[in-house]
């Protein structure tokens, strides 16, 4: 478990049987609400999901719903509402485990009230389980570092965007930040205590994460003009981003606009973090933030990450490749949808430590040519440098232009668009050829099948130096800037050279200022400062953006013509380590505890402080106990039981109580605790919330 974070409890009230409506303000049970509560009873017989709450978005293709309920319960799940009527039925396995799959559904009309979920179980004093306004549709996972954590409410023209932001059929649910060592079933945090919210004004612009939650108390300072803590400007710095990441929105907006299907959208990302932290085997932000999340199935992902392994280029090929395919592999999506979506963002123009040219080319490596994987797509933002962002430069406010070009990618590789199929990628070069062939004076860089023509170079925002069109060409160890013009020449039959410039040719003619040249490139900056190549892609009308630029790219030339460089392989860089073998999956944590009850609190010893051994002699470590420590020895005097304690304070290692095993326990609170002893009577003690 990584430090700092803390562990909640809370008592396990019986109540008698009856039906709770999940969601805000449903709570009505004589308690304060659980953190993770939203959809238990307070007797945490029958249980839904953590990402189950009212509001929420259900993949249409494949509905699912699960949760756990007393080994043996037979659990039956209702739908109805709008024309749909459904119903199914599970029985709890040994572990408590039980889900229920439906047939697909048509997507729901954005603007409807969406159906009614209902779950019973015939377990004693389990009661009912109600969810409302729950739509068919489309979920979307975003991740990333600070640029997918970096709020809607610092982006370009926020006023508009968070004043319009009550869009029918746009979901929001976003995961509180937590690393685990080992792959959790529950998120431990949500950062809207209700789960899935509708997008609003209010819940768009974000707050500050607290132990209370959404607090509408706390909304101002995050609501107004605001960074995260890397603020290059210091009026606008804040402990935290706070929610909702505006590139997930603003492209979850964009679907719904482009569709016409509901989108629920799921922030799940850490700023600062490097791609290994999201890999399975190795990340603690995977185990703690995505493994949670494996069982709802989903239409796909979106990524913006890639800054913080800058310093290392050439590997992150092969991670992203590898990631990709892991999480696929993990989540349990049905087949139709296993090979879900996957869109990312290649880093736009800043600077930053590393090679940034070099990251971008490796996050190339994600899609094809490169890469077998399907459904893979990216898009680039090298016309994005905004060097007055408060933020610095590398956390760019145009948001808009980058959730606008990943929903075009989705249009192209999800729902089969093919307004959107052509060239969602910009103009990719694919061929390079010298001309004359014998004593060339240009290369002519061909792009590939499909380019939305006619080319152009255009002077941007960012461009110092207009005479140059971002070509360079390689003699020896020297880079040399070339001129370039749209067209490829041609020759006559009298073999006089002539040209297509102006017309719409899917070509570039770069003139070689010193004869033949062993290497070209395109674009090889943080921030490209020259004009830069467009297509003519129609982005958006609405949002008025027309044309994407090229990705930048690197080839190797030889006597008989160039070839772009393997991704991973750039000169210059240590190249990518031989694959290692797979780490095998963690043990599962031990069963919950069994009944018959447990003793009472009043047969129970508190414990300040103590030190506790783990099982088979590892080492010994201090944690502050602040609980009923003698009813966790009984609890945990039973074979394979989990003991339930009170914890408040950092987790610094693996522990063990009792001497029962290993496994770091998930971060318990106020529901968890309840589940892993039923019957264990537990107070939150003065200090520990």
């Amino acid at each position: 478990m990584a430090a700092g974070f803390h562990l909640l409890a809370a008592a396990a009230a019986a109540c008698a049987a009856g039906t709770a409506a999940v969601g805000a303000g449903a709570w009505s049970h004589g308690v304060d609400p659980p953190v993770m509560g939203r959809n238990t009873p307070a007797n945490n017989h029958l249980h839904l999901h953590s990402t189950f709450s009212s509001s929420m978005v259900l993949q249409a293709e494949a509905p699912r719903v699960y949760g756990t309920a007393p080994a043996g319960s037979r659990v039956a799940v209702g739908v109805a509402g709008g024309g749909v009527g459904l119903s199914g039925t599970a029985v709890a396995s040994a572990q408590g485990n039980w889900s229920v799959d439906f047939p697909a559904q048509q997507a729901s009309d954005p603007t409807s009230r969406g159906v009614t979920v209902t779950v019973s179980a015939n377990c004693e004093g389990c009661g009912n389980l109600t969810l409302t306004d729950v739509l068919f549709g489309d979920v979307w996972v975003c991740g990333g570092q600070s640029n997918m954590e970096f709020s809607v409410a610092e982006v370009f023209d926020r006023e508009r965007v968070i004043a319009t932001a009550g869009i029918p059929g746009l979901r929001l649910f976003a995961v509180q930040k937590n690393a685990s060592d080992s792959p959790l079933s529950e998120p431990v945090d949500l950062m809207y205590p209700a789960g899935w919210v509708p997008s609003s004004p209010s819940t768009v612009c974000g707050a500050e994460y607290d132990n209370d939650g959404y607090s509408k108390n706390n909304t101002l300072p995050y609501c107004g003009p605001h960074c995260g803590p890397s603020a290059a400007v210091k009026s606008f710095h804040r402990a935290t981003w706070g929610y909702f990441s505006a590139v997930c929105f603003l492209y979850g907006r964009a679907l719904l606009r482009e569709t016409g299907r509901p989108q629920g959208l799921i922030e799940s990302c850490w700023g600062g973090t490097a791609i290994q932290k999201w890999t399975p085997g190795s990340g603690a932000l995977y185990n703690g933030m995505i493994s949670p999340l494996q069982n709802s199935p989903i239409r796909g992902a979106i990524w913006y990450q890639g800054e913080a392994n800058a310093g290392a280029p050439n590997p992150y090929a092969d991670q992203m490749r590898d990631m990709i395919q892991a999480w696929r592999t993990g989540w349990n999506n049905p087949p139709p949808l296993k090979n879900f979506s996957f869109i990312l963002h290649q880093l736009s123009a800043c600077t930053y430590g590393g090679d940034v040219p070099a990251l971008r080319w490796s996050q190339q490596g994600a899609v094809s040519p490169w890469s077998t994987l399907e459904n893979v797509a990216m898009t680039v933002g090298l016309d994005l440098y905004d060097p007055e962002s408060p933020c610095a430069n590398v956390h760019i406010r145009n948001k808009t232009a980058v959730g606008e070009r990943m929903a075009l990618a989705a249009r192209a590789i999800t729902y089969n668009d093919p307004a959107a199929a052509a060239s969602f990628t910009g103009p990719v070069a694919s061929t390079f050829s010298f001309t004359p062939l014998s004593a060339p004076t240009a290369i002519v860089v061909g792009y590939a099948a499909g380019t939305t023509l006619p080319l152009q170079f255009r002077t941007i925002n960012q461009t110092t130096n207009a005479s140059l069109q971002g070509f360079e060409v390689q003699y020896g160890a020297e880079w040399v800037p070339a001129s370039a013009e749209v067209g490829a020449p041609a020759v006559s039959a009298g073999n006089r050279a002539t040209s297509t410039s102006g017309t719409a040719s899917a070509a570039v003619t770069v003139r070689l200022p010193r004869g033949r040249p062993t290497g070209i490139r395109y674009a090889w900056e943080s921030i490209p400062t020259t004009q830069l190549l467009f297509d003519s892609t129609l982005v958006s009308d609405t949002a008025g953006l027309h044309g994407l630029p090229a990705p930048p790219f690197w080839a190797n030339c030889t006597a008989a013509g160039c070839r772009l460089v393997t991704p991973g392989f750039i000169p210059g860089h240590p190249p990518p380590p031989p694959p290692t073998p797979p780490t095998p999956p963690s043990p599962p944590l031990p069963p919950f505890c069994p009944e018959p009850p447990l003793p009472t609190d009043s047969t129970c010893t508190f414990y300040n402080q103590t030190t506790v051994t783990a099982a088979g002699g590892g080492s010994r470590v201090q944690v502050p106990l602040y609980g009923y420590a003698e009813c966790c020895k009984a609890c945990t005097a039973k074979p394979g039981c989990t003991a339930a304690l009170l914890y408040h304070g950092p987790l610094r290692a693996e522990y063990d109580f009792c001497d029962l095993y290993t496994q770091p326990l998930a971060r318990l609170n106020r529901t968890t605790v309840a589940e892993v002893c039923p019957s264990l009577s537990v107070v939150i003690l003065p200090g520990s919330q």
